[in-house]
């Protein structure tokens, strides 16, 4: 229920666009940050899961066994998922943005640089500077 005696923001108030923009550009930077980790899970997974289904070939330099990886994983990304999660938390309270749509957008603005790495991997290397 609406308080009648709370006067309108002539911003917007809560969820209009610049905490929209908030948003989405703390999760385009945390998504930067992840193309690391989301690499990681790639060579993961093409090392082991899929040569055990029998759609790929192991890497014969990796003879160090699933352990390591599986140490390493967790460890990295259990720090960005944490990392990822209190980051939104902070700025969803800040900004006052809630309903169901805000996790959902924030998990698919953070995937974003990852596929853009991806699909595009010298271009987008080479925009930033980095060569």
């Amino acid at each position: 229920m609406r308080d009648g005696t709370a006067p309108d923001r002539a911003d917007g108030g809560a969820g209009g666009p610049l905490s929209w923009l908030a948003s989405v550009t703390a999760n385009l930077g945390l998504g930067y940050l992840g193309v690391l980790p989301l690499g990681m899970v790639v060579v993961f997974c093409r090392n082991y899961p899929l040569v055990w289904l029998g759609l790929g070939t192991r890497d014969p330099n990796d003879n160090d066994g699933i352990l390591p990886w599986i140490i390493l994983l967790t460890v990295v990304l259990g720090f960005c998922l944490g990392l990822w999660f209190l980051v939104n938390l902070a700025v969803r309270r800040m900004t006052g943005l809630r309903g169901p749509r805000y996790w959902p957008v924030s998990g698919l603005t953070t995937l974003l640089p990852t596929g853009v790495f991806s699909i595009l991997p010298d271009s987008a290397w080479k925009t930033l500077g980095w060569f």
